[in-house]
């Protein structure tokens, strides 16, 4: 009997479900809101996949019939977990005394929830959030939601909700919810609202697509639910929650093909080594396309020399040229170092909602496998606060985005360090993670103090700086920076020059193939790379390895 009665409360909820879900866009946003007006916010993750689930399957993509959508919540496994908090929390009693009864507890339930505090805030910030966080906007859409009532405590309430935004851009609706709930103001707005059963209906519009000014102004894919990002990328929803990793299950799995990425270990000249992940083809494609349509839109800071068009790291280099010291120092872990935090917070300021940003963040960051980093543990011998940087969610090397998000999320460093190296009359410059300053016999006596001031810098920004890897050069000792040499000129190392000029004179004397000894698939295009790299800095030297190139039997 209590079986049946179970079922007979599972349709009902359906019904109700369904009901609520025909009054809004056949779109997943629209459709989570409408879901949560029932079910309530405590099953959110069940709800967003009960709701993936009947995006990617209704047919044919269109408002399916009642009928047909009461069937399907019916058969869905995540259904019953969604609105678990509406039927178990009615008491066992109900049952065995009086079933019927059960059911009308469960209506007036899925009723009574539009008259709540929380509902009211809910749809309160969601009003808000779906038009531009501007105080006469925000008004007019609070008196379209709670009425010309109470309307000194909602002007007071917006003053306080805008005050207390620490961020550029607008807060998640859930900590709108939060603020608002926390305001007693709120509650005097709403009294007379909570009087009207029927007043408060769900929001339907999705948040705005909403800029802070530094980007008001770019060419970027305005983007402002997770269907249309999903569309976007020109795949279904489903497989966007897989690929941004929505349950974050990609660092607890070990097998290989349900891995989003591949793990190579790359020797470096000192120390163990590089742990490379190179992102599948599928997922590098997305990342490619995000790269390409919204991060190359965006203006990375003049300090900043790597993996920016336009610029090399010879420029950078000939920042310092013919300077009385030159100081140079290195971030150490710099890519795994980036939390995925500061990742949304730019996706927020470009302009996107909370959920598409959390998707974008999701798509350009990575776990770690645990197997993978046993094996590079007992391998390559990572030190163990390396391993744990890369069991958090961190940008990964390999990945065709992470240079330019590594630039964008260090550009308050970049700041403040510009600003001290000017008040240190000196100059500043970054490639990737190695960072260089210069200037005369003054700033050589203030070395030690800059030192200090950077590393305080860089630590309160969340990085650390290599302790075997900063130097300090004066003029009577070799100047190097990214590899080039400053002292009067740019140059290429000596070393440098000797080796490839040894390496090239064997190759005519006794054939290229006997040369190749890393095996490079292609050994002619390495070689002419080396070569135009001295040409660009040492015009003369450079003349000399190009003739002996063109002796070389191909």
């Amino acid at each position: 009997m209590e079986t049946e009665h179970y079922y007979i409360a599972a349709e009902q909820v359906a019904l109700a479900l369904a009901d609520a879900l025909l009054q809004v866009p056949f779109e997943a946003e629209a459709l989570l809101g409408a879901a949560r007006t029932v079910l309530g916010n405590r099953t959110q993750a069940e709800q967003r996949r009960l709701i993936a689930s009947l995006v990617e399957f209704a047919p044919n993509s269109e408002r399916p019939s009642r009928s047909w959508l009461a069937a399907f919540l019916l058969r869905t496994p995540a259904f019953e977990n969604a609105y678990s908090e509406i039927f178990w929390g009615i008491q066992w009693r109900f049952w065995a005394t009086a079933p019927c009864a059960a059911i009308d507890v469960i209506e007036a339930a899925i009723a009574g929830r539009k008259t709540t505090t929380q509902i009211i805030a809910s749809a309160l910030a969601a009003r808000l959030l779906a038009g531009t966080f501007e105080r006469n906007e925000m008004r007019r859409r609070t008196e379209a939601l709670l009425g010309p009532i109470s309307r000194t405590d909602q002007r007071r309430l917006l003053m306080q909700i805008i005050k207390s935004n620490t961020t550029p851009y607008p807060p998640s609706q859930k900590q709108l919810v939060q603020r608002l709930l926390e305001r007693p103001l709120f509650h005097s707005a709403i009294r007379r609202v909570r009087l009207r059963p029927d007043f408060i209906h769900p929001v339907l519009e999705p948040p705005k697509f909403s800029a802070i000014a530094r980007f008001a102004d770019l060419d970027v894919p305005k983007l402002t639910t997770l269907r249309s990002l999903a569309d976007w990328l020109h795949i279904s929803p489903s497989q966007l929650d897989w690929l941004s990793d929505e349950r974050r299950q990609h660092g607890l799995t070990a097998i290989p093909i349900l891995q989003n990425y591949t793990y190579a270990s790359i020797p470096k000249r000192t120390g163990p080594p590089r742990l490379i992940e190179a992102p599948k083809t599928r997922l590098k494609t997305i990342q490619r396309k995000i790269l390409d349509e919204i991060l190359s839109s965006l203006p990375v800071h003049n300090a900043a020399y790597g993996f920016v068009y336009g610029r090399s790291a010879a420029q950078g280099a000939a920042r310092h040229v013919g300077e009385a010291v030159v100081i140079t120092c290195d971030l150490e872990n710099f890519f795994t170092t980036i939390p995925p935090r500061r990742v949304h917070g730019l996706f927020r300021s470009i302009g996107y909602p909370p959920s598409v940003s959390r998707a974008l963040t999701g798509l350009v960051t990575t776990t770690t496998p645990e197997n993978v980093l046993s094996r590079s543990r007992q391998k390559d011998r990572l030190a163990t606060h390396v391993l744990q940087l890369h069991r958090r969610q961190h940008l990964a090397q390999g990945s065709p985005t992470s240079p330019a998000l590594s630039n964008l999320c260090a550009w308050r460093l970049d700041r403040r360090l510009s600003g001290l190296a000017k008040r240190f009359e000196a100059h500043y410059t970054r490639y990737a993670d190695d960072m260089t300053f210069s200037g005369d016999i003054a700033l050589h006596a203030r070395a030690k103090s800059l030192l200090s001031a950077i590393r305080d810098v860089v630590e309160d920004e969340g990085f650390s700086l290599h302790p075997r890897k900063t130097r300090i050069s004066a003029r009577n000792r070799r100047q190097n920076v990214t590899g080039i040499v400053v002292n009067d000129h740019l140059n290429v190392p000596r070393e440098t020059y000797d080796l490839l000029k040894a390496t090239l004179c064997n190759a005519v004397r006794h054939g290229w193939e006997v040369e190749n000894r890393e095996k490079h698939p292609a050994f002619k295009a390495h070689l002419d790379g080396r070569i135009t790299w001295v040409e660009n800095l040492n015009p003369h030297r450079g003349a000399k390895l190009r003739r002996l190139f063109h002796q070389i039997k191909w």
